[in-house]
Parts: structure tokens; sequence; C-alpha cells
């Protein structure tokens, strides 16, 4: 060791059953061994990169932090009931009630967005929040549905009819 570069070499020894093994500094992702005993090259090797899209359907692709922030935040949006029903006549409700034949509305207080429907027979309909607007997740016993949307900029789109 030189006195004047102040940088030292060390070599560090483990004791195991065959005596004294030189302990590395550096772990090789090849010897890292998970529970289900793939390697750390295996699993996270294969990632190809990181996105923030939320419509990325590789399943070589990380979700960012920016992308996963978006979506709890979305999530929240959904459990702190800033999704606001509006029935025929304007009266607010849950939106897991609307199961009757008639022209409804749902309105996104966080984005400004509207989402109108129409439907003849009892039913389901699930509507999911999502960062272009509204996605219908699943409907249920649904004869004829028509959906149009309406966006911040407060532009119905035209009817279109699903299931």
């Amino acid at each position: 060791m030189s006195i004047l570069s102040g940088y030292g070499k060390y070599k560090r020894y483990i004791l195991s059953d065959n005596g004294y093994k030189l302990c590395s500094q550096w772990t090789s992702s090849n010897t890292v061994h998970f529970d289900d005993n793939k390697t750390a090259q295996t699993k996270l090797g294969a990632i190809d990169g990181i996105t923030d899209s939320l419509t990325a359907t590789s399943s070589n692709v990380a979700l960012s932090a920016k992308a996963g922030k978006s979506l709890q935040d979305q999530v929240t949006t959904l459990n702190t009931g800033s999704l606001i029903y509006r029935g025929a006549i304007g009266e607010k409700a849950d939106a897991n009630t609307i199961v009757s034949t008639g022209t409804y509305e749902l309105y996104n207080a966080n984005s400004q967005s509207s989402i109108n429907f129409a439907f003849k027979n009892s039913s389901v309909l699930e509507v999911i929040v999502g960062a272009a607007g509204y996605v219908i997740q699943r409907q249920t016993g649904i004869e004829q549905c028509w959906v149009r949307f309406r966006d911040s900029h407060k532009v119905w789109y035209d009817w279109y009819q699903i299931g």
C-alpha cells in the first residue's frame, strides 16, 4: 500500500466447512438466487427497459415510478368518490346503483370529463377512469348499450353501441 495514494487493498476471507474461502467484494447476478431458485440475472436481466405507459403490454418492461404514481392516483380517484353519478334528472347517487333502463352520466371531478351511457334491461356496468378518459371494463346482462364520451373541453363524441 502506498502512503501517497491513501488507497488500501484488502482481501476478506470467510470460514466455511472446507476452510477459509476468499470473499469477493462483488457479487455476480448469476450467483444470487431467489426463493424460486432463479438467479437475479434470469429475473432482472430480462427487463428491456422502463416505461411511463400504463397501456404497455410487454412483460419485459418495468413500470416507472411516475406511471406507478399515476396509476395509484387513478385508484385513489375511484376510491375517494370523485366519480359522481347523475341520473336522467341530474340527481346524485352511487354509481353502483345504476341498474335500470335510461340515460346516465358519470362525471370525473378530477379530469372534468364525463361519460354518458344508455341501456335497456337491468344490468351491471363497471366504468374505470383512465388517463385518456373512461373505459368500459365489464358489462353484464346488457341487451343494448350505447356510450358516448365528453372530454375536458366539454366536447361530446358520437354515441356508439357496445355489447
